[in-house]
């Protein structure tokens, strides 16, 4: 009883830290919301040759997906002559600047852009182009106004990663403040449009090709796992509750678990860690396993791509964000009920099956042969500059009139 009573002190404040957090980073966040958020009040008409663009970024570490495929965007606009500016957003606390440029150079490869912190007098600066880029900075996005075009880079829809409460509530709000939108593939495309009547245009998730390929070497009877417990899209307790019946089924397969420094214990479950790499490390791990397992319960991953670049089968889940993504059925991927036997057999299948696995690691290499960050990037841009050319018409016919 008396430590029921602990239990219940502590975790009872530990909780109402939490809410006083959360409560915390929502004011600073909704004190951006402004009654009329697509509203653009430029002081010129953009050049198409030359538009200066701000992307809202929310803050980065090293080793973020959703941001790589973001700098990659920002440096091939650069490179085609439009000047670019990254403002980091952050309502949930401080931010270190030279520490974040630091990051930019050293784990991305660095970008040619300004970057600053997002504040009143950044937003103030003009510009031809703000992109937000997550749900927090459309808020942000929303409140600046010397602007010519306001666009949104979606990339999964965030409403889905909260219970249903003010967050989900604030996040699919800004599917509503009418910035047409640039997505991370086809599914994300349709359900902006067909769920809140958005336009948007879609681009390919895609791969480095220096990075990931398939170096013929001989294979290990091993399943990876791309393991992130902090992220619940990526379904990591499936992953586990999978696994553990492949080790049933299979006990002789080695499992290797990456993409966190730590996980939670794994009891019933014989496997090693080996947390976050960098890229030369990832495609050396890929290249020596017989499977790949990334579950993605809404948008797609970037992992799966580098993968199948690697010659390593992957499996992933049979639901509609994979089939709008991947088709169905799909010969360059395997696709599994959301249950841990359905997953655990399709691993099985892989791992006993030569043949099979053979013949999906051929439509997987035909599929990523397809793909090209420069071909991504070139139709982002392509979306972009039809925004900006749509806008104008519309700024010149309001003029006439």
């Amino acid at each position: 009883m008396i430590k029921q009573l602990i239990k219940r002190a502590v975790f009872g404040r530990v909780d109402a830290f939490r809410a006083a957090q959360t409560l915390d980073t929502l004011a600073a966040i909704a004190a951006h919301a402004v009654d009329d958020p697509g509203r653009c009040e430029p002081e010129r008409a953009p050049d198409p040759a030359r538009l200066r663009m701000a992307w809202v970024i929310p803050p980065f570490v090293a080793g973020l997906g959703g941001h790589t495929t973001l700098f990659r965007a920002v440096s091939h606009f650069a490179a085609r002559g439009h000047p670019q500016r990254l403002l980091i957003f952050n309502p949930f606390g401080t931010i270190s600047v030279p520490g974040s440029r630091r990051v930019l150079d050293e784990h991305y490869g660095g970008v040619d852009a300004e970057l600053a912190e997002w504040t009143p007098d950044e937003a103030a600066r003009p510009a031809d182009v703000v992109v937000a880029t997550s749900w927090h900075t459309a808020y942000a996005v929303g409140s600046m106004r010397r602007v010519a075009r306001k666009v949104y880079v979606i990339q999964d829809l965030e409403h889905l990663f909260h219970p249903a409460g003010s967050e989900a509530a604030l996040a699919e709000e800004t599917h509503r403040f009418g910035f047409p939108a640039v997505t991370a593939g086809e599914w994300l495309r349709r359900e902006v449009e067909s769920r809140y009547g958005v336009r948007a245009g879609s681009f390919d998730l895609a791969y480095n090709r220096s990075e990931y390929t398939d170096a013929g070497a001989p294979r290990a009877n091993r399943v990876l796992c791309y393991a992130r417990p902090t992220t619940p899209r990526r379904a990591f307790e499936l992953s586990v509750l999978a696994l553990r019946e492949l080790q049933r089924l299979s006990p002789a397969t080695e499992i290797v678990f990456f993409g966190a420094e730590r996980l939670p214990a794994l009891a019933g479950l014989r496997a090693t860690n080996r947390g976050i790499l960098r890229p030369a490390e990832l495609n050396e791990l890929y290249n020596g396993a017989t499977a790949g397992l990334v579950l993605s319960a809404t948008n797609y991953s970037l992992v799966p791509l580098e993968m199948m670049a690697a010659g390593l089968p992957v499996v992933d889940l049979a639901l509609p964000n994979n089939f709008a993504i991947h088709g169905e059925p799909a010969a360059h991927i395997s696709l599994a009920a959301p249950t841990p036997r359905a997953i655990a057999r399709a691993l099985h299948a892989l791992v006993g099956d030569a043949g099979l696995r053979e013949r999906q690691r051929a439509a997987a290499h035909a599929y990523a042969a397809g793909l090209s960050w420069e071909a991504s990037c070139a139709r982002i841009e392509e979306i972009v500059l039809s925004y900006v050319a749509d806008a104008s018409a519309a700024s010149l016919n309001t003029v006439q009139r």
